[in-house]
């Protein structure tokens, strides 16, 4: 005898999507504000050369600055 599973009523496959589209959006997010960060990065890189000017000018870690820039290159 083959046993059915309900998907659409179990609690916790809803629960299972619900944070699967929550991390997947969390992702996408962060991706995106990166993503925005590095073209501000690489905007200011063409009218101020010095990484620390740069973190300073976008209140953000140099460290990722520098990184950004090496991609740049």
């Amino acid at each position: 005898m083959p046993i059915t599973i309900d998907l659409q009523n179990d609690p916790y496959y809803k629960e299972g999507i619900q944070k699967g589209i929550q991390k997947g959006i969390q992702a996408g997010i962060q991706k995106g504000i990166q993503t925005a960060m590095k073209q501000s990065i690489k905007g200011v890189y063409l009218i101020e050369k010095n990484p620390k000017k740069i973190a300073k000018i976008l209140n953000i870690d140099e460290n990722f600055v520098i990184e950004t820039l090496k991609e740049i290159e």
